[in-house]
């Protein structure tokens, strides 16, 4: 894979991009610069376009978002009864939209923040005119990111689950579904998809979020082990194999699903194209980008 050289001229609008980010979310996210920098510079090299400007801005608070929640979910220092009020809440407003007198009050300032956070993007992207069905699918994929983080939180460093069960849930925690049903949101705002088109669209975002997660997997493995997060190496390892047969496995599911991808985009139809090709673009930054570093970047874990 070719690698993409990040020119200096791009700063100017890696700056920018993330000065549009309202003050409150820069202040109560705390995120270090370059956990931004990189989250910027992904949605640039996906949407380069200057009429695309509004779409990176809802796109770079999504993924805020997942970075955020992940974290607090992650931590040790969180207690379940407090995450249980926190899906509860998510989930009253994704069913109703709107401020709920039921809601449990949240004392953690993380949970709060990501809470807002996430009101902020709904109503941002509820302002556009989207397809219902997508806007359906979000609202799934936010819920199942969180139960898929709420699973993690119990599977066992050192007995971990099959690698099988390990991938069905991390194809949820990753929180890629969030992301991409996102970008379909405002890709196809202004364009009606047929139900097999529709039906097309899903099906691969299905199958990216678990190309993401195993990318994630390989690119993140020292850091998730030095805070014993189970990823997909580890359960290879624990089954017998060696941190280098685990890469290999790893890095051949990885190819195998991106050629599959490749075909799929091929003989995708005219209608799907936009979708195919920012997906093609985020999976190419992302595989760069995961062999240095991540999106979390050297941040440090609550």
């Amino acid at each position: 894979m070719k690698k993409i050289k990040v020119r200096s001229d791009k700063d100017a609008a890696v700056r920018d991009l993330i000065s549009e980010i309202p003050f409150w979310i820069r202040r109560e996210a705390d995120l270090p610069f370059p956990v931004l920098q990189n989250l910027a510079q992904l949605w640039l090299f996906v949407f380069p376009r200057q009429d695309w400007k509004k779409m990176r801005q809802v796109l770079l608070l999504v993924t805020i978002w997942i970075i955020i929640t992940d974290r607090f979910f992650e931590s040790k220092l969180m207690s379940e009864p407090q995450l249980r009020i926190f899906c509860q809440n998510i989930d009253c407003f994704l069913k109703n939209e709107k401020e709920n007198s039921n809601n449990q009050k949240i004392s953690n300032k993380s949970m709060d923040f990501s809470e807002r956070l996430l009101k902020n993007i709904c109503q941002m992207l509820s302002e556009q005119k989207v397809d219902q069905r997508f806007w359906a699918e979000w609202k799934w994929a936010v819920k199942n990111f969180l139960t898929g983080m709420a699973n993690e939180r119990n599977f066992s460093f050192v007995h971990p689950p099959s690698l099988r069960q390990y991938l069905k849930n991390g194809r949820q925690s990753i929180g890629s579904s969030a992301v991409l049903y996102a970008v379909a949101l405002l890709i196809f705002r202004a364009r009606w998809l047929k139900p097999k088109e529709f039906a097309i669209i899903k099906k691969i975002i299905k199958d990216s979020s678990l190309v993401l997660r195993l990318i994630n997997d390989l690119g993140s493995h020292e850091r998730e082990r030095a805070h014993k997060t189970l990823n997909s190496l580890v359960v290879l390892m624990k089954q017998g194999e060696t941190l280098e047969s685990a890469q290999e496995k790893i890095s051949s599911l990885i190819e195998r699903n991106i050629a599959i991808f490749k075909q799929r985009k091929k003989s995708a139809p005219l209608k799907c194209h936009p979708f195919f090709t920012a997906l093609s673009r985020l999976l190419r930054f992302t595989s760069n980008l995961y062999e240095t570093k991540d999106y979390h970047g050297e941040a440090p874990r609550p």
